[in-house]
C-alpha cells in the first residue's frame, strides 16, 4: 500500500503553491496551525481513519501528519504539494501480521 502511495505522489501533478499562508486545524488538538515551510501536503484524498472517512488534505512534516485541510485550497509557497484526486490516505493503518511463534533470522 506504501508502495502504491509513493507511484502515486511520483506520478502526480505537482503543483506550484501561491506565497500565502495557509491555516488549518491540526489532527488531535484541533487548534488553527500554520502550515509549515518544507511541508509535503496529498491534496484531494480520502482520508479513512477512526472518525470515518472524508475528503481533505494531508499535511506531513518530517514523516508525521500535522494536520489535516479541506482539499483544492490556496497552498503556502515553500512546500510540496501533489493533487492524489482518486486516492485514498488511512493513517495511523498498522500492518500486524507477523509471526511471532517462528525463530528469528540470527
Amino acid at each position: 500500500m506504501l508502495a502504491s502511495l509513493i507511484l502515486a505522489c511520483i506520478q502526480a501533478e505537482k503543483i506550484e503553491a501561491p506565497p500565502d499562508t495557509v491555516l488549518g486545524l491540526g489532527p488531535d488538538t484541533g487548534e488553527p496551525f500554520e502550515v509549515p515551510r518544507g511541508a509535503l501536503i496529498l491534496d484531494n484524498v480520502r482520508i479513512v481513519d477512526a472518525q470515518g472517512a472524508r475528503d481533505g488534505a494531508v499535511v506531513i512534516e518530517d514523516d508525521w501528519i500535522v494536520g489535516v485541510l479541506e482539499p483544492g485550497g490556496q497552498w503556502p509557497g515553500g512546500v510540496t504539494v501533489h493533487d492524489l484526486d482518486g486516492f485514498s490516505v488511512f493513517p495511523g493503518l498498522i500492518d500486524s501480521h507477523v509471526h511471532m511463534a517462528l525463530k528469528g533470522v540470527e
